[in-house]
């Protein structure tokens, strides 16, 4: 740890992500934003832990929390992933976000708050340099939480990362695609990404592509195929 304090003081943006990492033990950063999403599952999307966009890990996940690896104190932490993310880091900003929102106990990040205002900033930084969930609470946030609704912004959100695998976002695409949501309407559309999102596990999508077996819509009746 004392190597890693020197590298971080002097400004080593690695060095001072992973003490955050340290000091942050215990969270699982990718369900931290669950609940800005209500009933629609999580948005972990079988990420290692601590490893998008870094390459490397630091504990493993059990029940929710990292084994085996540094302390707990969340205002360390983020006063480090703040000196990193400040340097660009996106997986510092993303993680600055989380642990934001996780200590302010917010049930949404539509809010003028100070805090909320500096979880925003990190999201969209993070998003903009291409962090999947943070595009995905991006999107959600212009979806729902904005206070018009700008659903051609959410689209191009979710769009971004449904195209990097996260299932919720798939399922939202597949929504806009089967609703007609910013005049999307497109059956075969909606079925490819719903079908995506159930792939990869999505109860809800994986209900739609049943139904959608069941009733003929974008795929053809294939009664054997609904009841998989």
């Amino acid at each position: 740890m004392e190597w890693y304090l020197e590298a971080a003081v002097a400004g080593h943006m690695m060095a001072q992500y992973t003490i955050g990492l340290n000091y942050a033990a215990g969270h699982n950063f990718y369900t931290i934003f669950d609940r800005i999403f209500n009933s629609e599952e999580h948005v972990d999307n079988n990420y290692n832990t601590f490893d998008q966009g870094t390459g490397r890990g630091f504990g493993k996940k059990k029940e929710g929390k990292t084994e085996g690896y540094g302390m707990d104190d969340d205002a360390i932490a983020l006063e480090w992933f703040t000196r990193a993310a400040n340097q660009g880091m996106a997986e510092a900003q993303f993680k600055a976000a989380a642990l934001i929102f996780h200590k302010e106990n917010l049930g949404n990040i539509n809010n003028t708050s100070p805090n909320t205002i500096q979880l925003n900033n990190f999201l969209m930084l993070a998003a903009d340099r291409g962090h999947a969930i943070a595009q995905a609470c991006v999107g959600r946030y212009c979806d729902i939480e904005f206070p018009k609704h700008d659903q051609g912004r959410a689209f191009d959100w979710y769009i971004k990362a449904a195209k990097q695998g996260h299932k919720v976002a798939q399922y939202k695409i597949g929504f806009f695609y089967e609703t007609g949501h910013n005049a999307m309407l497109d059956e075969s559309e909606a079925v490819r990404w719903y079908r995506k999102s159930a792939e990869q596990g999505h109860k809800e999508a994986q209900y739609k592509i049943g139904v959608f077996y069941q009733t003929g819509y974008g795929v053809g009746v294939n009664e054997s195929k609904a009841v998989e």
